[in-house]
């Protein structure tokens, strides 16, 4: 393919166009094993998107409003005037969902959200924060 020259005419401006597309069909050959490299790092890129989506932002937000209405919830029970075993159950209720929440976001949640918390805090609260949550999640449930 020649470079292209100073003829601004509309002949020479085909002429240059259809020999640029006529290089491009014939050396337009891609190795198939690139073609699936490139292929498989756009799945990668869809599925770590998908993950800090979900189980970063989502998570996150939805824990933050469980937290914030569970304090809600506890403040409005605290405050009855009479206290009967229900009242207290609901209280109780809204103590251990609340850490669950806690525990839960500071281990699923926040290491999608920050790569500085996984690589100085994560490895040292996970023990504590996974046993502490699942725990939580059962006392909850028999609540």
């Amino acid at each position: 393919m020649k470079p292209i020259g100073n003829d601004w005419s509309e002949e020479g401006m085909l002429e240059e166009i259809s020999e640029f597309l006529t290089y491009i069909q014939d050396n337009q050959t891609i190795d198939p094993q690139i073609l699936n490299e490139l292929k498989s790092q756009d799945k990668d890129k869809d599925y770590k998107l998908f993950c800090f989506l979900v189980e970063g932002v989502f998570m996150m937000l939805v824990g933050v409003c469980g937290v914030v209405l569970n304090c809600l919830s506890l403040c409005f029970f605290t405050r009855q005037r009479t206290q009967r075993l229900f009242h207290r159950l609901l209280v109780l209720l809204s103590m251990v969902d609340t850490l669950y929440l806690v525990f839960s976001m500071l281990s699923f949640s926040l290491p999608h959200l920050s790569i500085d918390f996984v690589e100085n805090a994560y490895v040292y609260i996970i023990p504590y924060t996974l046993p502490l949550a699942q725990t939580t999640m059962g006392m909850s449930v028999y609540l």
